[in-house]
């Protein structure tokens, strides 16, 4: 998000014991994120995001019949400059794996490690 008031949407999707899946009414979801940096408001049968601060992130995490899961939102822009990047992955069966992290937490990126380049524009 390009800072405060800026505004975005984003639904939860959810599947049944059968495999059937359909969005999740937000009456639903309970959700925990940081409020000092987002607001979020039940829109229609998903939500609206408006960014409270002009440079901030959180963490939104949706729960649902048990299940969790994890969105993340910024606001703002990074400064110019190189930014290395690490990443977690997990499987259905709780097994993860932590990817280019600094100080060697988890594995190095084959071919990496990743780098991001932001340029002034």
């Amino acid at each position: 998000m390009s800072g405060a008031g800026a505004r975005s949407t984003f639904k939860v999707y959810g599947y049944d014991a059968d495999g059937y899946g359909t969005w999740l009414e937000p009456d639903d979801v309970k959700l925990d994120y940081d409020h000092s940096v987002v607001r979020v408001e039940p829109s229609g049968d998903g939500y609206a995001v408006t960014a409270l601060t002009s440079s901030g992130a959180s963490a939104i995490t949706a729960s649902a019949a048990g299940l969790t899961t994890h969105l993340a939102v910024s606001t703002g822009r990074l400064d110019p400059g190189q930014y290395t990047i690490g990443f977690s992955l997990d499987d259905e069966a709780g097994n993860d794996s932590m990817w280019g992290y600094p100080n060697n937490a988890g594995n190095p990126i084959p071919g990496g490690p990743l780098i991001l380049t932001v340029v002034a524009g």
